[in-house]
């Protein structure tokens, strides 16, 4: 069905041309960004992207990115009604990241509307899928060398509101992945230099507190490793910040992880 929907499209939109396109920008955007997103149709991404830049080109703009670009407001608009409601199987979710992923720079002017929505969908009562998407998105967005200049304004922002709470344990929750990921986007962020040292230095003893139940998890040696390995990254990165307390509190918690295989 999908495919044949996309047939349809495609074949409306190349015999439309630039005259009867531009008129319905946002509303063949939109089917076709429903369609680009859905996991279903991943096979067909590349005949996708060509739909696209036809569509772009006949919208009078050069490629697909001009396309997102143009449409990223108007979209981001619309889901500020209801991005709170998002659940695993909420389409909207695979429109935000499609969206996101390919408006490059303009997501810089819209920067504050694209984190109220990750943290949103990074909660903790949050579906495991919605989560662990968001965090992918937010470690793709910290790897773009053209937006880095922006996420270091933002930093502690993502730091305190969307990294630090998505490493913390719950009871009965499959959050191991998430934690990981967490734990990751943590240590891109001080080997991209993405937060000002003092900054990460007010969030310290709250980044230590919750890596002592990540090295202290028995199932996920991963999980462990990778907090050791953040935990080393930060006492290098905050070193001329650090005072002796500082390194007392995480001390004992080193110790424990000698005997790890």
């Amino acid at each position: 069905m999908l495919d044949r929907v996309f047939r349809v499209t495609h074949n409306i939109i190349y015999a439309s041309g630039k005259k009867y396109c531009k008129p319905r920008q946002h509303t063949f955007f939109k089917i076709m960004l429903q369609l680009g997103s859905n996991p279903s149709l991943t096979h067909a991404k590349s005949n996708v992207d060509q739909t696209l830049d036809l569509l772009a080109q006949n919208c009078g703009l050069e490629e697909a990115s001009d396309l997102f670009s143009v449409e990223l407001a108007s979209l981001l608009e619309e889901m500020k009604e209801d991005f709170e409601t998002w659940d695993r199987n909420t389409p909207e979710r695979f429109i935000f990241d499609m969206l996101v992923r390919r408006s490059q720079t303009a997501v810089v002017d819209y920067w504050e509307q694209i984190l109220e929505i990750i943290a949103a969908c990074t909660a903790h009562e949050k579906d495991h899928e919605l989560r662990m998407d968001m965090m992918t998105l937010i470690e793709h967005l910290l790897l773009q060398e053209n937006l880095q200049s922006t996420i270091v304004f933002y930093s502690e922002i993502i730091v305190k509101l969307v990294l630090i709470p998505s490493t913390e344990w719950r009871v009965g929750l499959p959050t191991v992945k998430i934690r990981k990921a967490a734990v990751i986007c943590l240590i891109k962020i001080m080997d991209l230099s993405l937060i000002e040292k003092p900054k990460l230095y007010e969030s310290y003893k709250e980044i230590v507190t919750k890596m002592k139940s990540c090295l202290e998890d028995d199932w996920a040696n991963d999980l462990r490793f990778a907090s050791i390995i953040l935990i080393k990254k930060l006492l290098a990165f905050l070193k001329n910040e650090m005072v002796g307390e500082d390194y007392t509190e995480i001390y004992p918690e080193m110790l424990k992880r000698l005997d790890d295989p």
